[in-house]
C-alpha cells in the first residue's frame, strides 16, 4: 500500500524533470456530416425547379440524377462526379436543360421496363440507349408511351399462322376418292 503514493511522487517527478504538464486532451469540435456548398446550391434551384431548369449546370445535373432515382426508391450513389458531369456536359450540346430532366424522370418514374431501374447511371444517356430513351419520353410526356411488354402481348395475340391449335373445324386435304 506504500508503493502507490511513491509511485504516484515519482511520475509526478518524471513529467516535472521533461517539462511535460498532465491535463486533460483537448476536445475538437465534431464536424457534422452535411452537404456541400454546391449540394445546397443545387437544393435551392431543385426547390423552385420550374423557374431554375434551365440555370442548371452538369453538376446540378448529377445531383438532379440521384434525386429522382431517391425520389424513386432506388439508391444511386455519384463513384465518379467528373466522369457523371463529362456524361452532361455532352448531353447538353444536344438536348436541353428540359429535356435531360425528362429523359432523367423517363427512366425511373415512367413504366418503361427495358432497363433495370436498379442499375442505372448516367452512362445510360452517353450510350446508344439515348436515342430510344429521348423517342420514349417524348411519348410518356404525351401520354402515348406504351411499354415493351405490352406492345409485344398485343403483338403475340395476333396469329403469325395460316393454322392454330385452337381451332376445332378439321379440314380434310385432298378430295374423295
Amino acid at each position: 500500500m506504500v508503493c502507490k503514493p511513491i509511485k504516484r511522487d515519482l511520475l509526478s517527478e518524471f513529467r516535472k524533470d521533461r517539462g511535460q504538464i498532465q491535463s486533460a486532451p483537448k476536445e475538437e469540435p465534431v464536424k457534422k456530416k452535411g452537404k456541400s456548398s454546391t449540394y445546397e446550391s443545387f437544393w435551392k434551384k431543385y426547390i423552385a425547379l420550374d423557374e431554375t431548369i434551365d440555370s442548371l449546370n452538369t453538376m446540378d445535373l448529377v445531383y438532379y440524377f440521384r434525386e429522382i432515382a431517391q425520389e424513386s426508391g432506388y439508391k444511386y450513389v455519384i463513384a465518379n462526379l467528373q466522369k457523371d458531369m463529362a456524361i452532361m456536359k455532352r448531353l447538353k450540346v444536344n438536348y436541353s436543360n428540359r429535356e435531360i430532366c425528362g429523359m432523367i424522370e423517363f427512366l425511373y418514374m415512367s413504366e418503361q421496363d427495358y432497363l433495370d431501374k436498379s442499375r442505372l447511371s448516367p452512362n445510360i444517356l452517353a450510350s446508344q440507349w439515348v436515342n430510344t430513351v429521348y423517342a420514349d419520353m417524348k411519348l410518356w410526356v404525351d401520354d402515348k408511351y406504351v411499354n415493351r411488354s405490352t406492345q409485344k402481348d398485343s403483338k403475340r395475340k395476333k396469329s403469325q399462322h395460316e393454322w392454330s391449335s385452337d381451332e376445332t373445324d378439321f379440314v380434310e386435304i385432298g378430295g374423295k376418292l
